[in-house]
């Protein structure tokens, strides 16, 4: 326990909510599910040399490599495959907007023509192709995602020591505004970030990318449970010649699916950049419970197309080049083979249109970065389940004269959400805050005590200073 001039704060507590340094999003644990499911962006670290032996050995020795500076998360059987390698078309079809968009929606391969921003290419014909011409249409709308951060982690005696870490993932183009370039991936293969670079699909080798060349992306949006978010690329960082390579995917509709139907799969397998794998549909909605007995919120579409390390994010598209799924896991190969799992685009589609209509915002410097005021402890899922409180962020303590004192959040609320958004650690509501300024208002949901158990309000809080 110490002392500053707000009063006394005990260990664990995290006074004024001090961001982490990078600013990304954090704290995803990801599911424990049913046998060995893996995340794809997990990738074993990339040789010049020797490609093909070492994608074996990398699937064959998952979750045996922390010591080398590869972290390895299980989902009770399901494997997250997340690299922590040491510092390191037609103008009726497409993802399309007006001119000036007041709210941007997903297009689909309907009658009614969509209107663009741009004459930027769109992914689809509308008809039945081949998987080579799937390819050729469709792999300019998928990117390769590097996810750089700083991983913690602690000795046998305690100690704490930070490194760089780096990831691979894959996004999938969705559309295009005057202002940003936007792609859909999971959210695991952005969480934690510190700066996030997109490579685009005629980039071949992402580890020959000149610095000069790196295009940087920001986190528009997420949605944790369901395992998506909504990545920004401005406008102005893209050369003409990138955006006349590019195309916006066109989505279909993954509630039209049958089983056998085949499917593409295309994305940054192993890291080495784009890939293309095909297979066909062998289940629908495959449900999974994590440890805790709690089904997963998602209802995957499985698929034997080759879903690798990597690919996590990447697009599954049906035969007409239509995006109706985002690759997100595997199955272990020592515990089945060939069963691959994606999110059925039909399934988060309000979701995404609702993410990306945020407004980007950019992390902000430490002297501009707004703050609540308060200290407070993790109400995690088992101290909820143990002592009946909602599942939360605990406040511990509020510092007179702060923005929460004033909006009224008192000792002992538990906050629950900011901004309309469900909110469950300490490090997520860091993470929100810290692309605020001081003297922005901010909505706070706080669940409070009352004789009949806990309710829950908002509250408008304007931030203030850090504490000195």
């Amino acid at each position: 326990m110490y002392e500053n001039e707000y009063g006394k704060i005990e260990n664990g507590q995290q006074p004024y909510v001090t961001p982490p340094t990078g600013g990304g999003y954090s704290d995803y644990t990801g599911y424990t599910a049913g046998p060995d499911m893996i995340y794809n962006n997990q990738v074993p670290p990339k040789k010049k040399t020797g490609r093909i032996v070492g994608a074996c050995i990398a699937l064959t020795l998952v979750g045996l490599m922390i010591g080398t500076g590869i972290t390895y998360a299980y989902m009770n059987g399901f494997n997250i495959l997340h690299k922590k390698a040491d510092t390191v078309a037609e103008e009726s079809t497409g993802l399309s907007l007006t001119e000036k968009p007041e709210h941007i929606e997903l297009s689909k391969n309907e009658n009614e023509e969509a209107m663009k921003v741009d004459d930027l290419p769109t992914t689809s014909v509308g008809s039945t192709m081949s998987v080579t011409q799937i390819a050729e249409n469709c792999m300019p709308s998928v990117v390769a995602i590097t996810n750089n951060s700083v991983t913690e982690i602690q000795d046998f005696f305690g100690r704490t020591y930070t490194y760089d870490s780096s990831g691979e993932g894959s996004g999938v183009i969705i559309a295009q505004t005057d202002d940003e370039l936007l792609i859909l991936t999971n959210y695991h293969v952005v969480e934690d970030n510190k700066s996030l670079s997109v490579v685009f699909s005629w980039e071949e080798d992402v580890d020959e990318i000149d610095e000069e060349d790196v295009i940087y992306a920001t986190v528009k949006d997420y949605d944790k449970e369901r395992d998506i978010a909504v990545i920004s690329i401005p406008i102005s960082s893209l050369s003409n010649d990138v955006l006349s390579k590019i195309s916006i995917a066109t989505v279909g509709s993954s509630d039209d699916l049958k089983l056998g139907e085949q499917v593409v799969a295309i994305g940054n397998a192993l890291g080495y950049g784009q890939s293309v794998t095909t297979g066909i549909v062998s289940a629908l909605n495959r449900h999974f419970t994590d440890e805790r007995g709690n089904v997963d919120e998602n209802a995957y579409i499985q698929t034997d197309a080759a879903i690798n390390f990597g690919n996590s994010g990447g697009a599954l598209f049906n035969m007409k080049g239509e995006l109706i799924g985002i690759n997100t896991a595997m199955m272990d190969s020592s515990v089945a083979e060939n069963m691959g799992l994606a999110i059925p685009i039909s399934d988060v589609t309000g979701e995404v249109e609702s993410m990306m209509n945020q407004e980007t915002r950019e992390t902000v410097s430490d002297n501009e970065r707004g703050y609540l005021g308060i200290n407070i402890v993790d109400v995690t899922s088992e101290i909820s389940e143990t002592y009946g409180l909602p599942e939360g962020i605990y406040v511990s303590n509020v510092a007179h004269g702060s923005g929460a004192e004033a909006a009224g959040i008192e000792k002992e609320n538990i906050i629950t959400g900011i901004n309309g958004r469900e909110i469950k650690t300490s490090e997520e509501l860091t993470n929100f805050l810290s692309k605020y300024k001081k003297g922005e208002t901010v909505t706070v949901t706080i669940a409070y005590r009352t004789d009949d158990g806990y309710e829950t309000k908002d509250v408008e809080v304007t931030l203030g200073n850090s504490p000195t």
